[in-house]
C-alpha cells in the first residue's frame, strides 16, 4: 500500500500525491495475504471504497501508533466488526452499493458494535437534514473534505483514549470480581474445613469409646487357658485388629488437634537412646516376621532432649513402622544417632525398601498421602502427624530417596538440652539446670 516516510501535517487536496506513511503506526490490512494484527494497540476501522482516500487516512492517523484496519466497502467493514472490537470507525458516506448511512444502520444493529463511535467523512457539504440523519444513525461527528489532519487526529485520538480507559475500567472491575469470588471461595473452604475437622474429632471420639471394653475383653479372654487354642488365637486376632482400629482413630483425633492448634506437649528431659529402644521393642515382632536385620549406630555424645517422650516415641515408632512395612523380607533397617553440630541431635532411619519416587517426595508429609495406597493400608496420616510433632519440638523432619527400589532415609533433627552452670533454665528434678537452644 506504500512505503513509510514522515509527512508534514496539512489539508489534503489530492491524496494520490501521498506515496508514504509514518513509521509509528502498525498497519493492518484485510486482503489476499490475510489480516496482520498488533495486539497491544487499539483498533481503528477506516472504511472507504477508494484506495487513495484510505492511504490519506492512514497517513494522517499513523502518528497515533494504533492498529489501522482497512475496509473497502460496508460489507467488508461489517465482517471485520465480527472479528474484533474497534475504538472508533472512520466511515466514508459516499460509497457505491452500501453507502455510509446504510452501513451505520447495520453497525448499530449488532450488539458488539452498537456503542462504537462513528466519524462520517464526506466530500459533499450536506444540508442539515442529511447531518441530522447521520447523527440519528449513531454518528458522533462529521468531517468534510478536504480533511484537516490535526482535527481528524484529535477527534480519533479522543475516542481511542476513551476506549482504552473504558477497557481498563472493565479489566479492573473483572479483577475486583475475581478477587471477591476468590475471597468468598476461601471463606467457604475454611468454613467447610472447620466443619470437617469438628466432625472428624466428634466421630473419632465416638468411635473410640466402644472399642476400649471390646479390646479389654478380647485381650483378657485370649489369655484364658480354659478356652481352646483356636479360640484364643481368634481372640488375639480380634484384639490386634481392634488395636489397629484404635490407632487409626487416634490418628484422626491427632489431625483434628493439629488443625485446631490443640496438640500440646508435656516436656521433660528425655534420652533419645531410651526412646529408640522403646520404639524398636514395639516393632520387634514385625521385624522378626520379615527377617529384617536391625542395626543401631549411637554416635551422639549429647543424647538428651527436652521433649514429650510419648509424642516423640510416636514419631520414632511411625518411622520405624514405615521402614518395616516398605522393606522386603531379609532387608535391613538402620537407626543412626549423631550430633551434627553443638546443640542439635539427628536421628536417621534408613531402610533398603521400595524407596520413594521423585514425584511423591514433595507430598510425602501431606495428610492422607501414601507411597503405595493399595499396599500400605492405613490413612496416610502417620508422617503428617510426625512432622507436626517434630516441629512443635522446634525441630525438622525430612526424607531422602534416590527413587524406586533404592530405599529411603528419614531424618529427624531436634535441639538438645544445653546444660548450664547457672542462669535461668528448667530443672531435671536432680538440681541440674538445663535449657533448649532456639530452633533454627
Amino acid at each position: 500500500m506504500g512505503s513509510r516516510n514522515d509527512q508534514p501535517s496539512k489539508p489534503f487536496a489530492d491524496p494520490l500525491t501521498l506515496m508514504s506513511i509514518p513509521e509509528k503506526s502498525e498497519l493492518v490490512y484485510q486482503g489476499r495475504d490475510g489480516l496482520r494484527v498488533s495486539d497491544d494497540r487499539a483498533n481503528i476501522l477506516l472504511v472507504d471504497d477508494r484506495d487513495d482516500k484510505l492511504l490519506a487516512l492512514q497517513t494522517i492517523l499513523a502518528d497515533l501508533g494504533q492498529n489501522l484496519v482497512l475496509a473497502r466497502s460496508g460489507e467488508e467493514a461489517l465482517r471485520l466488526l465480527l472479528q474484533r472490537e474497534f475504538a472508533v470507525i472512520v466511515l466514508d458516506v459516499n460509497m457505491p452499493g452500501m453507502d455510509g448511512f446504510e452501513t451505520a444502520v447495520l453497525v448499530r444493529q449488532r450488539k458488539s458494535s452498537e456503542l462504537t463511535p462513528i466519524i462520517f467523512i464526506s466530500a459533499v457539504n450536506y444540508s442539515e437534514i442529511h447531518l441530522v440523519r447521520g447523527y440519528s444513525l449513531g454518528a458522533v461527528d462529521y468531517i468534510l473534505a478536504p480533511i484537516v489532519p490535526e482535527i481528524l487526529r484529535a477527534k480519533v485520538s479522543f475516542f481511542v483514549d476513551l476506549y482504552k480507559k473504558t477497557e481498563q475500567l472493565k479489566l479492573q472491575a473483572e479483577m475486583q470480581t475475581r478477587l471477591v469470588r476468590a475471597e468468598t471461595a476461601r471463606q467457604e473452604a475454611e468454613t467447610a474445613n472447620s466443619a470437617k475437622d469438628r466432625f472428624l474429632a466428634m466421630l473419632s471420639h465416638e468411635l473410640r469409646m466402644p472399642l476400649t471394653p471390646i479390646l479389654f475383653s478380647a485381650s483378657r479372654l485370649s489369655k484364658d487357658e480354659r478356652l481352646p487354642e483356636y479360640a484364643r488365637k481368634e481372640l488375639e486376632s480380634i484384639a490386634h485388629n481392634i488395636q489397629v482400629e484404635a490407632r487409626l482413630i487416634e490418628d484422626l483425633l491427632d489431625v483434628a488437634r493439629i488443625t485446631e492448634g490443640k496438640l500440646k506437649l508435656n516436656l521433660d528431659s528425655a534420652d533419645i537412646r531410651t526412646l529408640i529402644d522403646s520404639a524398636l521393642s514395639i516393632c520387634a515382632e514385625n521385624l522378626s516376621a520379615k527377617n529384617l536385620s536391625i542395626h543401631r549406630e549411637f554416635e551422639a555424645g549429647d543424647p538428651l532432649l527436652l521433649a514429650d517422650s510419648v509424642r516423640l516415641n510416636q514419631v520414632l515408632w511411625n518411622l520405624l513402622q514405615n521402614a518395616v512395612k516398605f522393606t522386603p523380607p531379609y532387608g535391613q533397617v538402620k537407626v543412626r544417632v549423631t550430633n551434627p553440630e553443638p546443640g542439635w541431635l539427628r536421628v536417621e532411619v534408613i531402610d533398603t525398601g521400595i524407596g520413594i519416587s521423585r514425584e511423591a517426595l514433595p507430598r510425602i508429609f501431606d495428610p492422607f498421602e501414601q507411597v503405595e495406597p493399595m499396599r500400605s493400608g492405613g490413612l496416610g496420616l502417620g508422617l503428617a502427624i510426625s512432622k507436626a510433632i517434630v516441629e512443635l519440638h522446634g525441630g525438622k523432619i525430612s526424607v531422602i530417596s534416590e527413587g524406586s527400589q533404592r530405599g529411603s532415609t528419614f531424618v529427624v533433627e531436634l535441639p538438645t538440652i544445653v546444660r548450664e552452670s547457672a542462669g535461668a533454665g528448667q530443672s531435671d528434678g536432680e538440681g541440674k539446670v538445663f535449657s533448649r537452644p532456639d530452633a533454627c
